[in-house]
């Protein structure tokens, strides 16, 4: 049996990292779903990806966010990610 090739919907990648002063944690998946795809739910009329809000927080003040990054399914990779920047979904 082949291997799949890099970057194949297939294959679980890195969807989220957010990194802090007490821990990094990192979050791997599948950036393809067969149905999500098929019924075109995460593309808006004109073929553009719907526009999806991520906000994550402390809800303690001695833990401080020093960077987050998303999966950009049209980068296929990680992409660093700011308060009021939206992302394409990534979790379905």
């Amino acid at each position: 049996m082949a291997s799949l090739h890099t970057g194949s919907p297939n294959r679980a990648v890195e969807l989220l990292r957010i990194e802090t002063n007490w821990f990094d944690l990192y979050l791997q998946g599948k950036s393809y779903h067969p149905a999500v795809e098929s019924l075109q739910l995460h593309r808006q009329e004109d073929a553009g990806w719907v526009e999806a809000q991520f906000y994550p927080q402390s809800l303690m003040p001695e833990l401080e966010l020093s960077s987050v990054a998303v999966f950009d399914p049209e980068i296929r990779a990680l992409k660093l990610w700011a308060p009021g920047d939206v992302c394409a979904p990534v979790f379905f």
